[in-house]
């Protein structure tokens, strides 16, 4: 059984202060997605092309919803270990403009067997 570091965030609220490892495999899925998600193309020492610069990808000139969607996709493909029968993953993203500071803002939808399992915001 593979076991994973639990590595959500306090201010998540399915956070659970008790837990140091988990072999739930939707918890794991979700946990190299954030790390792939999370991480620069260049920084990984030895694989430049690991990552998703998703903050400057996200709100980059030109960039197009369905173009950083396919590249996150590319990236779960090459570096996501999971059973691809049992779990289908995809993504949805949205823009938004907040209104009280005039901020632009995205939220990235991380869905699992056609279920939202997660939402990141991105501002």
């Amino acid at each position: 059984m593979i076991r994973e570091i639990y590595c959500r965030m306090p201010s998540d609220t399915k956070y659970d202060p008790d837990t140091l490892d988990t072999a739930d495999e939707v918890e794991r899925i979700l946990t190299q997605i954030r790390v792939i998600l999370g991480t620069k193309n260049g920084e990984v020492l030895g694989d430049p092309n690991f990552g998703v610069d998703l903050e400057q990808y996200v709100f980059s000139y030109g960039s197009k919803k369905k173009d950083i969607i396919r590249d996150i996709k590319n990236q779960i493909n090459m570096y996501l270990y999971y059973d691809q029968d049992k779990y289908s993953i995809d993504f949805d993203l949205n823009y938004g403009k907040d209104f009280i500071d005039r901020s632009d803002y995205a939220v990235l939808d991380i869905i699992i067997n056609q279920i939202k399992i997660q939402g990141i915001l991105i501002k």
